[in-house]
This record gives C-alpha cells, structure tokens and sequence, in this order.
C-alpha cells in the first residue's frame, strides 16, 4: 500500500507541471527542456529558500538557549547554523561550476548570472492606479518578458526570466 501511495505521488508530482504551465511537447527533448527550465529551477529556489530557513531556525535556536544557560540546546543551534551555511554554499558552488562550465562551453546566454527581481505591479503598488499617463510603465503596464523600472518608469526586459538555474 505505501509502495503504491509512493508510485503515485511521484507521478502526480512529475505530471502536476505540465498542466499547470500548459505545455504540449513536440518531442523528449522538448519534455526535458520544459522540465528543466520550470521543475528543477523551482527546486533550486526551494532548496536555497530551506537552506536560509534552517539558518535562521538555528539562530533562534542558538538565541533561545543562550539566555536559558542550555549548552546543549546552544550547540545544536550552532550545528544547525553551521550546515546551513555549508548547504549554501554547495549550493551556490555547484551553481557557479555549471555556469562556468556553460560558458567555457560555449552554451548560448550562459555568459550572464541574472539576479532574481521583484516585479511590482504596473501602478507602482499604490493601488488605486497613480501616476501620468506619460509615465510609461507606471500607468500602462508592461509587455510580457520585461519589469517596470521603478526609478525611471521604463519597461525594460526581466533580468530575472532566466533565474539562477
């Protein structure tokens, strides 16, 4: 029974994606390109987001038990911290590594490492749709593929649709 509960939530994890970004695939290397660029960059994200998550948890943790007088409980804060730390840096080691590898390569748009951007809505978050109607993105929106430029109003391309994975 739980051989098959298993079987199929791994199933319905694989096959969730695909319905929620509706893609038809023309071929298996569309299926992996589709795969790689949506799945496995979200779990990066997840997995980093985790990684400072258990940092901080670790922080209290090791706060918490330093104004109780607990060593023990302050040690494993510490541990906690520690591996968070290393989880990270892993992380971003291998991220590092497999850019340079794409750029040594010679993998089109491997050259840039993208910084993820926080893209705000098109009436600057003020909500009841400020600003002139020559100002660009802040009253018209932007295109699909580009962000408002909260300092200037320009919409410029998203430096952020490629991500770090």
């Amino acid at each position: 029974m739980r051989k098959n509960f298993i079987t199929v939530s791994v199933a319905l994890l694989l096959t969730v994606p695909l319905s929620v970004f509706a893609v038809s695939f023309d071929s298996l290397g569309g299926l992996i390109n589709n795969f790689t660029t949506n799945v496995v960059k979200a779990l990066g994200y997840l997995a980093m987001s985790a990684a400072v998550v258990a940092f901080f948890f670790g922080m209290v943790q090791f706060i918490w038990a330093s104004r109780e007088g607990k060593e023990e409980e302050m040690t494993k804060g510490k541990r906690f911290m520690v591996w968070a730390l290393i989880a990270l840096f892993v992380m971003f080691s291998v991220w590092g590594i497999i850019k340079f590898v794409q750029q040594t390569i010679g993998l089109p748009n491997s050259s840039e490492i993208t910084i993820p951007t926080l893209n705000i809505g098109p009436s600057g978050g003020g909500g009841s749709g400020g600003g002139s109607a020559t100002s660009g993105c802040n009253s018209s929106g932007c295109p699909s593929g580009q962000v408002c430029e909260i300092t200037s109003g320009i919409c410029k391309p998203d430096p952020g649709a490629n991500g770090p994975f």
